[in-house]
């Protein structure tokens, strides 16, 4: 019995250099330090001076390769006494808090730490959301402005036309009866001309600033301009009226080149067309007015096949506008401004405990993913808000909703909470019935 006693004597007082020695402790070694620096500047702290002195001496006998199992043991012991004192602080969040004072000179520029880092991390991120949502709600601005000036000067331009209409018709009807147009008449004609022309003047620059403002969208979502086109119906009854005037045309011009082209046969057009025999009876001035008449009719409907294809391209701006409106104001500044709110969120979380040197590598995991939940609350808040609470906080905006659930996402949750228990309610009050 000695003589183990005094084998485990000699094996626990045994020696090891550093080599032998594992990393953890070693790790451990220096941890070490770095509390009992951190204890050193905090004088509300109090740890027993003999565990000060087994941290102390632990560092230079592992230096002078005199480390032993007895020292280890008692290192330990020490170590967790004093990991255990100054919490919530940990030896994770002072390195990342401190800048490293053991592996550099007192000349050389302190390396940046954890905490530095992410600071400004959070700050950049924190401007560019900013930066990002002040964009978004710029363009979303301009884009209701324009999208509801170009459809009010729409219907404006509409009504004068129908007005102007309405009074040329009238003057025709008091010519017809042999009458002349009083000045007041004319003179209303005149001024709806006038504003007539400066409210299409106005439509088109709305249109234009219109059209380049759904391009910058468009361009995001890699999408080709709208283009003046028509339905496939109309463009269908256009090409039969083309084609019956084209046609009328070609019977006209061949009628005409028949009559001066001594003598030829006129059967083949005769036999083509109706208006063969009808023709052959026709002067020559009568076929050529004809032709103008049939040209100033494929001018015409040319005319409408174009104006058909610019109303359609109007109508195709001021919806398009509409619906990325709707989305801008219902999914992506909401979106923004509850990041806006987490990153608010972050950044004063961040503060505070990187003063109280409690930031570690589980507060950056908790931020990243605090971001991600604040942006999706932002967005996703108004779908669970009831009309009651709607019109309640109707007076702060939706926008003002969305950043208080980024900043704090328990109002989110508490929504959730509350539908959930709405619909439990009423699958219990239904079952209720039904027994």
């Amino acid at each position: 019995m000695t003589e183990v006693s005094s084998v485990g004597e000699k094996i626990i007082n045994q020696e090891f250099p550093k080599e032998q020695v594992s990393k953890d402790v070693i790790q451990a070694v220096k941890e070490a330090q770095l509390i009992v620096s951190y204890i050193t500047h905090h004088n509300e702290i109090k740890v027993p001076s003999d565990l000060m002195e087994t941290i102390v001496k632990s560092k230079y006998l592992l230096r002078s390769g005199k480390w032993t199992p007895k020292i280890e043991i008692e290192f330990w012991q020490a170590f967790n006494s004093i990991s255990f004192s100054i919490q919530p602080v940990s030896t994770d969040s002072l390195k990342a808090s401190l800048p490293s004072f053991d592996t550099r000179a007192e000349s050389e520029v302190p390396a940046k730490t954890m905490a530095d880092k992410a600071v400004f991390r959070y700050r950049v991120l924190a401007f560019l959301s900013l930066i990002t949502l002040l964009s978004a709600q710029i363009y979303w601005i301009v884009g209701v402005d324009l999208h509801r000036n170009t459809q009010t000067l729409f219907e404006q331009r509409n009504e004068l036309r129908a007005k102007k209409k309405e009074l040329r018709s009238s003057n025709q009807k008091v010519i017809q009866a042999g009458n002349s147009i009083s000045p007041q008449l004319t003179q209303k004609m005149k001024a709806l001309v006038r504003e007539e022309a400066s409210t299409n003047q106005r439509f088109k620059v709305n249109l234009v600033s219109l059209l380049k403002w759904n391009r910058i969208w468009q361009r995001l979502l890699f999408r080709d301009q709208f283009q003046e086109d028509t339905t496939e119906y109309t463009k269908k009854i256009y090409k039969i009226d083309s084609n019956e005037i084209q046609r009328d045309w070609e019977i006209l011009k061949k009628s005409l080149e028949n009559k001066e082209g001594r003598g030829k046969d006129f059967q083949l057009e005769s036999s083509d067309t109706d208006k063969g025999g009808s023709l052959a009876q026709l002067s020559s001035e009568k076929k050529i007015l004809m032709l103008k008449d049939l040209t100033l009719k494929q001018e015409k409907l040319n005319d409408r096949l174009r104006l058909d294809m610019a109303r359609n391209r109007v109508f195709k701006t001021i919806l398009s506008a509409d619906f990325a409106l709707s989305a801008l104001y219902s999914y992506l500044l909401p979106l923004l401004y509850g990041l806006l709110g987490a990153c608010m969120f972050v950044l004063r979380r961040l503060s505070d405990e990187i003063r109280g040197l409690v930031y570690s590598f589980d507060s950056e995991v908790r931020f990243r993913l605090r971001l991600a939940l604040g942006a999706l609350t932002g967005m996703t808040i108004g779908w669970f808000m009831t009309p009651e609470q709607v019109s309640t906080v109707g007076s702060i905006g939706p926008m003002t909703i969305a950043f208080l659930a980024g900043y704090n996402v328990e109002i989110l949750f508490s929504q959730m909470d509350s539908l959930i228990e709405r619909i439990t309610k009423t699958i219990e009050q239904k079952e209720t019935i039904t027994e």
